[in-house]
């Protein structure tokens, strides 16, 4: 087990969600973990694990990337939020005197234990160890809490017992594809075992890819963590200088989302105003309390300065990425600066706010579409299909308001359908 990394909420993960989704392996590095039986370590036989899994996930129509054997962790932490992973895989044997598999997860939201509890299930099943440890909380690992992806780390059972080394050699294989059942069961796809394609059992046709606006903000503005002034005015925005620059890395992120003017009229920099912001033609502005905030909101924040509540002064702008109670993630520019260069020794980083600061002022919600994605009806085999529900409303104006903003989006063959309560 390794540790370290900066703490932070979950990052929601709210997911893109693709027909083939992208699972990233990252394999044990610590070749000094000797094993108890067999002259080898816990590096070696957690890449033979993780290539067994590779096998089994790609047979099942996963896209896969595993680290290199050896592999510097922070590099792997880089490599998959670059790739874009939907689930991240930490792949490690444990030590201490037990026995038993172990899952870990930044915390048990429902969204990381939705992923957690079948990969522990299936694999705790086959492994020899009897204590069932379960999934735990290790907010501190740097593979749970520096991922942009679901982080699921899993300690197979114990290395130094000598039996269950030998056991854990033997079976590499059967682990890897204890771990793609697992996966399989999370994503809700069908297992395949060895000796089939994915190509040549499947029976549904492939989904479309539906990428909400607010998801692709949400994914544009986390490429963004650990960028700089430079890189969002001059690189991005081609201003020629580095100004106080939150309110410019939203209008860049933006930018790079197609999304001005749908959702902001125009560039905006420097001072963060909330009447910018549409005045209620592109989103709803609303002050801290009236409503619960909700991620890809904006937040607008007052400091010294900075009396009035009102939609005309504020400080300083950042996105809402995950709330959880009193507690914000927010994605903000011009962060985590020093000394009196701050808007050039600042960064894009993720933070953490709480509602009951004084600073936080208000919010902006963007009227985000349904969805930016082409649709595609899938149909079985059988000749059965599923249609999607994205909305039930109690007054009929209501439901047509919602149609007409769905066909605008680009669900031509949307419909209403009446029904009871």
């Amino acid at each position: 087990m390794t540790t370290g990394g900066t703490p932070r909420n979950d990052n929601n993960k709210e997911r893109k969600f693709f027909m083939s989704k992208k699972i990233y392996l990252s394999p044990s590095n610590q070749s000094g973990n000797k094993y108890a039986y067999g002259n080898t370590n816990e590096m070696e036989q957690c890449n033979r694990i993780a290539d067994a899994a590779k096998t089994a996930l790609e047979r099942c129509g996963f896209t896969v990337k595993k680290a290199p054997k050896g592999q510097d962790m922070d590099v792997s932490i880089r490599e998959s939020n670059a790739w874009g992973s939907d689930l991240h895989m930490p792949i490690h044997t444990n030590a201490g005197g037990g026995s038993g598999t172990m899952c870990m997860v930044y915390s048990k939201a429902s969204e990381n234990m939705k992923y957690a509890n079948p990969i522990y299930k299936a694999v705790q099943v086959v492994t020899p160890g009897k204590t069932e440890y379960g999934v735990r909380e290790y907010p501190d690992l740097s593979e749970l809490c520096n991922t942009n992806a679901i982080a699921v780390y899993t300690e197979v059972d114990f290395h130094d017992n000598p039996t269950i080394a030998k056991w854990l050699i033997e079976n590499t294989s059967t682990v890897g594809e204890a771990f793609a059942k697992g996966v399989c069961q999370a994503f809700g796809v069908t297992y395949k075992a060895p000796g089939t394609s994915a190509s040549t059992t499947s029976s549904t046709a492939k989904a479309a890819t539906t990428v909400s606006d607010r998801d692709k903000f949400l994914e544009t503005a986390r490429s963004y963590i650990g960028k700089n002034g430079y890189y969002v005015c001059q690189t991005k925005l081609k201003l020629g200088a580095v100004y106080d620059w939150c309110c410019y890395a939203v209008s860049a992120i933006m930018k790079d989302c197609g999304f001005i003017p749908k959702y902001q009229p125009a560039v905006y920099g420097v001072a963060p105003y909330p009447a910018r912001y549409g005045d209620g033609k592109t989103g709803t502005w609303f002050a801290k309390g009236s409503k619960t905030p909700q991620p890809g909101d904006l937040i607008f924040f007052k400091y010294d300065g900075c009396p009035t509540q009102d939609k005309y002064s504020c400080s300083h702008i950042g996105i809402v990425e995950k709330v959880s109670g009193n507690t914000i993630t927010t994605l903000e520019g011009n962060v985590q600066g020093s000394g009196s260069n701050w808007a050039e020794t600042s960064t894009f980083a993720r933070c953490t706010r709480y509602l009951s600061d004084g600073s936080v002022h208000s919010f902006f919600r963007p009227n985000w579409a349904a969805s930016t994605a082409s649709k595609t009806t899938t149909q079985s085999a059988s000749g059965t299909i599923y249609r999607v529900q994205v909305g039930a409303f109690a007054e009929k104006k209501n439901a047509d308001a919602y149609l007409e903003a769905v066909k605008k989006a680009g669900f031509k063959d949307a419909f209403i359908v009446e029904g009871k309560k």
